[in-house]
């Protein structure tokens, strides 16, 4: 048998209904139907056939879908902002504890170093790099620290001998240029 809700008709040459399926099946005039057509011969006589198939219980699944879509579509789109926020918060975690590791950075403070997260991705290579720059630039600064001190120290002893050379011969009499 055919689905429920569709039917065939089938037509000689001249137009005359040689077959209904089912009996009283024809469309009301107010209902959708989706129709397809055709002509065929058998033995040199030619026949038209219709196919038609209502709409009435796709239109009412679509009705009945729009509803779900209409309560489900706000719920989905606050879950996705719920969840993205949260997804953001959490991918950035990171970024943000190396940032605050990164300003507590200073000339007199370089030892210490960025915090290394765990996942071998971008950020764990840059937060590597950059200990490694900040141990560099440790030992710079400590290197230069003690040259400085070295420097002040061997340029005292000189400097004390000039600066009481110089005081010596201020303190002296000297002849009057005539």
């Amino acid at each position: 048998g055919l689905p429920v809700g569709s039917g065939v008709r089938l037509f000689d040459a001249n137009g005359k209904l040689l077959l209904s399926r089912p009996e009283s099946a024809k469309p009301h005039e107010t209902e959708s139907v989706r129709t397809v057509g055709g002509v065929f011969t058998v033995h040199g006589h030619e026949y038209r056939f219709v196919l038609w198939r209502s709409l009435e219980e796709t239109e009412k699944a679509l009705t009945r879908l729009d509803a779900v879509l209409f309560v489900l579509a706000p719920i989905f789109l606050l879950l996705s902002i719920v969840g993205g926020w949260w997804l953001g918060r959490n991918a950035l975690r990171p970024v943000d504890e190396i940032t605050e590791a990164a300003r507590r950075i200073s000339l007199q403070n370089m030892s210490g170093l960025l915090p290394v997260p765990p996942h071998r991705d971008e950020l764990q290579r840059l937060c590597l790099a950059w200990n490694e720059m900040l141990m560099r630039l440790d030992a710079s600064a400590k290197r230069l620290t003690q040259f400085t001190a070295d420097a002040s120290h061997e340029l005292r002893t000189p400097l004390a001998v000039i600066r009481t050379t110089a005081e010596l011969t201020l303190r002296q009499d000297r002849p009057q240029a005539q």
